[in-house]
């Protein structure tokens, strides 16, 4: 919007354009005092911006004052002066700027309307360019001033300039800083180490930043700088290019939350953040690590950015944030704790309820500890985020190909160690040896971000570590000589602590392949258009029902229908405990007799809820699955020939006369007509 023209403020007259910074001072002086009207602020801060370079400025005559006496520095600066042209000489450069920008501060006062905007822009960028010239350039120059050494100086003049040289290829660096968070994170941190995992990390988070990642989670090892990236360098670098945004960190303890606190805040406000984000800074009153603001620099805007940092259950109040960065938020020893456990669950909902509607993003990175851990709750509680998971084990189990933003292309190999110049592949070999022997969990969990089970539950998660098939579950189906949907029913949506679960089995060979499954809280009528799209999707030859509560009531409903149901039902009447019917079909499971699809295929993703479910029973939080399970290899066991004779109910004796033949495979019309 353009701004009113009230007309030149009086008695301001042009800045003087001589060497004299101390003349210049002087009328920035009378500029501000005799300023006034709609455009003070403008130029006020315009002025601000003119005081910020004045020890560049008076470096920079200095130096020129000495190479004068080996040159004509001085005079192409007063030439340059006088006819409004750049002098090419780099110190005569840095001093002519400087006047510039004062010059185009006199035109912010007392041009129209319309030149106040364009000379506000001049300045910053002029005075961005004299603060980018470091002061390390000019202290030797001024030390042999002080000390009357000129002849030094004249002997040293090619080293000045060699240096000149190489702040201009860091105005480069700093150039590509503001938009790269990889190269923001090595201008900032000198020792920090750059290596393709944590380009792809940054190239993630750059992603959440632009707003084409919402959701994403980040496993990684311990020790291998995701912390440095995701939680110190990444909040400065968003505030930096989002200056009016909040952002909302959590951690496992408000100890460790002011802790990172205070590394965001003394990165904001350092030299080199100034230097790549001029325009930025911290809020004057800002001296709490654990809630600080940010000022855009502009003067244009009023929403100033907000950062707040939380332990786990402390107490989450104020406003929504556009960023929600969550940095493991439970420790090894937390993670088997149940209460702790469930402060974590309460607070992450808490956390979740401040974060803006659709536009907020939400980062997770995370040690993984065990199957109960945060990562787990996210991706089963809240499925339904479209969460973007980046795994990176130590030790790669697989080849895998990535394409980082440099455009470069990374192989890992089977093998190959995650950040060799840190950990090399000796001495993860190492820990893996020493934690293995103590600690298997541990190895999986917080080194290859798999975990699995610690020992004493029924389940043992090894015994499938050998038991992987390759194919698509549709594929491998067609190959199977009987495919079996086994369902546990739930009282309703109401009912949290049970839910309706569905596995489909397929069977060949004396194999049988998990191909499903599902597990929810639905309403009844759900329930049953639940069964029916699984039956057109699988066509399975059998279909067990748990005979007990709601289950009856399904399986009664099931075979009087007549619009979908050909499927032959089963009904099945539990016997003994779920523990006892888990540990009598255990032995099936050990003899390798049970099949699982791999990990990280694509089209089973409810692959790592059911493995959490299964590792933990029936310790676990829900066992639905785990029941689904137990009652159709118990069925299996005592039905293993895939004829019909063992089946007594009237639907199947229908759909034998009505299709007649063997039982067709998936895709041979046994579901929906």
């Amino acid at each position: 919007m353009a701004r009113k023209d009230h007309g030149p403020p009086s008695e301001v007259v042009p800045p003087p354009c001589d060497l004299g910074v101390s003349a210049v001072d002087a009328w920035a002086q009378r500029a501000r005092m005799a300023v006034d009207g709609p455009r003070s602020e403008v130029v006020g801060r315009c002025l601000d911006l003119l005081a910020g370079t004045s020890r560049a400025a008076q470096d920079s005559e200095a130096v020129l004052r000495l190479q004068d006496s080996e040159g004509d520095g001085q005079s192409a600066l007063a030439t340059a002066l006088s006819g409004g042209e750049a002098p090419e000489e780099p110190v005569a450069l840095a001093l002519w700027q400087w006047c510039e920008a004062a010059r185009q501060c006199h035109l912010a006062a007392a041009g129209p309307a319309y030149v106040v905007d364009a000379a506000c822009a001049e300045v910053r960028r002029l005075c961005r360019a004299v603060r980018a010239r470091p002061l390390a350039a000019y202290e030797e120059a001024q030390r042999r001033f002080r000390s009357r050494d000129l002849r030094g100086v004249a002997r040293d003049r090619d080293e000045v300039e060699a240096r000149l040289a190489e702040e201009a290829m860091d105005d480069e660096v700093v150039e590509a800083a503001r938009s790269g968070l990889l190269t923001f994170a090595t201008y900032m941190k000198k020792h920090f180490k750059a290596a393709p995992h944590l380009e792809l990390v940054c190239g993630a988070l750059e992603r959440v930043e632009r707003g084409e990642c919402k959701r994403l989670i980040i496993n990684m090892p311990p020790q291998h700088g995701k912390t440095e990236i995701v939680s110190r360098l990444f909040p400065a670098w968003y505030f930096g290019r989002n200056p009016s945004r909040a952002v909302l960190f959590a951690t496992h303890t408000a100890t460790y939350a002011e802790k990172i606190g205070r590394n965001v805040r003394n990165n904001i406000g350092s030299a080199e953040f100034q230097r790549v984000f001029p325009d930025v800074s911290l809020a004057e009153d800002s001296k709490a690590a654990s809630a600080f603001e940010i000022v855009p620099g502009d003067g244009f805007r009023v929403k100033r950015g907000q950062w707040a940092a939380y332990g786990m259950g402390g107490s989450y109040t104020g406003s929504t944030a556009e960023l929600l960065i969550f940095d493991d938020l439970l420790t090894e020893q937390d993670s088997n704790s149940e209460v702790a456990l469930e402060t974590a669950y309460e607070s992450i909902e808490a956390l979740y309820s401040r974060l803006a509607d659709k536009t907020g993003a939400w980062v997770v990175v995370n040690t993984r500890y065990n199957l109960r851990d945060v990562v787990a709750y996210l991706t089963r509680e809240y499925a339904g985020e479209g969460w973007e998971i980046l795994s990176l084990p130590a030790i790669a189990e697989a080849e895998e190909e990535f394409k980082l933003p440099s455009g470069k292309i990374w192989h890992r190999h089977v093998g190959d160690a995650l950040f060799p110049d840190r950990f090399s592949i000796e001495r993860l070999t190492a820990i893996m040896n020493q934690r293995l022997q103590t600690n298997a969990p541990s190895w999986w969990g917080q080194y290859q971000c798999r975990p699995v089970p610690a020992d004493g539950n029924i389940v043992k998660w090894s015994w499938f570590d050998s038991r992987r098939y390759h194919d698509s579950p549709a594929v491998l189906a067609l190959g199977c000589t009987r495919v079996v949907v086994s369902v546990d029913t739930s009282k309703g949506a109401s009912d949290k602590a049970a839910r309706t679960a569905i596995s489909v089995w397929g069977e060949h060979a004396g194999r049988t392949f998990l191909l499903d499954s599902w597990a929810k809280a639905i309403p009844y009528t759900e329930q049953r258009q639940r069964l029916k799209d699984t039956c057109g999707r699988w066509r399975p030859q059998v279909m067990l029902i748990e005979d007990k509560s709601t289950g009856e009531a399904l399986i009664d409903d099931l075979r009087k229908s007549t619009d979908w149901v050909r499927t032959p039902i089963v009904g099945v009447k539990p016997r003994g405990s779920k523990e006892e019917r888990m540990q009598a079909v255990t032995p099936q499971m050990a003899d390798g007799q049970v099949w699982i699809p791999r990990d990280g295929h694509s089209e089973c993703r409810w692959l790592q809820a059911f493995a959490e479910e299964m590792s933990l029973y029936p310790k676990g939080v829900f066992r639905d699955q785990g029941d689904t399970v137990s009652q159709y290899l118990r069925w299996r066991g005592e039905n293993s020939s895939a004829s019909l004779t063992g089946f007594n109910n009237e639907n199947a004796e229908n759909a034998r006369r009505a299709f007649g033949g063997s039982w067709g495979r998936p895709g041979g019309g046994w579901g929906r007509p």
